[in-house]
């Protein structure tokens, strides 16, 4: 069994809350955690963030057992593209939701395997043999950058324009999920917005997981290591352990 928690903060400096979470279990005894981090300004990005969340939720929750690898994978597609269309068809529809997006990360647990999933730079981190390690590419300029050997690490991290993302829900009326499995041999697993990565090192990152503590207590302990390091962004969590870990 996995035991999962998580929360949001508006963190600091913003006036309000674009990110937007959810974590289960179906009837299937499968689990799922999302993480949504709206973009577009003013312009709606937290019902971009909300409502993506909520279609993939809703097709969870009447999500059939799927028999294969291949299946969960076309699933996984399957109900990220329908966010998609959802948040996209708004924003064309609602001049007071023109522009708006959200990323999208998380993780589903099914049939004894894991898989990730992420459009944008909301990512999934695991620890392994108690090291932690980035199990997603932010879908960014500056990552792409880095991936056709144009720029350096050091100088994609400079760059004015490296946070420009490539890839995201409702943007677009085509989307483009990256969808893995992972090894299940993790000791722990996160979903995060980039306001935990973007503000918060991982040394530290992989500090608080480590602790013998709640699971509860890290995920706090991770929020409140994002409004130390200023909170100037939103910052949302999800934490899953396994029982007896």
């Amino acid at each position: 069994m996995i035991r999962m928690y998580g929360t949001t903060d508006r963190g600091k400096v913003r006036t309000m809350n674009q990110d937007s979470l959810f974590y289960g279990t179906n009837a299937n005894q499968e689990s799922i955690m999302i993480v949504c981090d709206g973009i577009g300004g003013g312009n709606a990005g937290d019902v971009a963030s909300f409502m993506a969340k909520e279609v993939i939720a809703k097709e969870f929750e009447n999500k059939e057992v799927s028999k294969t690898i291949n299946q969960t994978k076309e699933w996984l597609r399957y109900a990220i593209e329908k966010a998609n269309d959802e948040v996209f068809r708004a924003s064309t529809t609602n001049v007071d939701y023109k522009g708006m997006g959200t990323t999208v990360a998380g993780v589903l647990f099914s049939q004894n395997e894991t898989f990730i999933f992420h459009c944008g730079d909301s990512r999934v981190y695991a620890m392994y043999d108690g090291e932690l390690i980035a199990l997603t590419e932010d879908h960014n300029l500056a990552s792409d950058l880095v991936q056709a050997g144009e720029v350096s690490v050091s100088q994609a991290s400079s760059h004015p324009k490296g946070s420009m993302l490539t890839r995201a829900l409702g943007v677009w009326n085509k989307v483009d999920p990256s969808i893995n499995k992972i090894k299940n041999n993790y000791q722990s697993i996160m979903v995060s917005s980039d306001g935990l990565h973007g503000f918060v090192s991982a040394a530290l990152i992989q500090s608080i997981l480590q602790q013998e503590i709640s699971i509860e207590d890290k995920v706090h302990e991770l929020i409140l290591a994002s409004n130390e390091a200023g909170g100037y962004d939103n910052v949302t969590i999800i934490v899953a352990e396994k029982e007896g870990a």
